[in-house]
């Protein structure tokens, strides 16, 4: 099935290659497309739990693990967060393969 579907900031003339998008565009396709590393923010995504708990009881006092009156309660998002961060690591990894053997 054909669909006509046409991105916005596209040029059907010259195509849809980053060059012919405009400079917004090809800012965002080199963020989105070339410099993103995935693996990197999959690993800050799965530890930024700790690492808010640990910055909260540095500043606040108390213990990294008390859930009353220190930063224990940031810990509890490692049950969303390491998951995600998991499948985002695995995402980049995957991508990565396919660039490699794709050039």
């Amino acid at each position: 099935m054909y669909c006509n579907y046409v991105p916005l900031g596209s040029n059907t003339r010259l195509g849809n290659t980053p060059k012919a998008l405009g400079a917004v565009s090809i800012a965002a396709y080199n963020l989105c497309v070339r410099k993103i590393p995935l693996v990197r923010i999959g690993l800050f995504v799965a530890v930024l739990p700790i690492i808010a708990a640990f910055l909260f009881s540095v500043i606040n006092g108390g213990s990294m693990f008390d859930e009353g009156s220190g930063g224990g309660g940031y810990l509890w998002f490692l049950m969303a967060s390491l998951p995600l961060g998991f499948f985002i690591i695995v995402t980049g990894l995957i991508v990565n393969l396919v660039k490699r053997f794709k050039s």
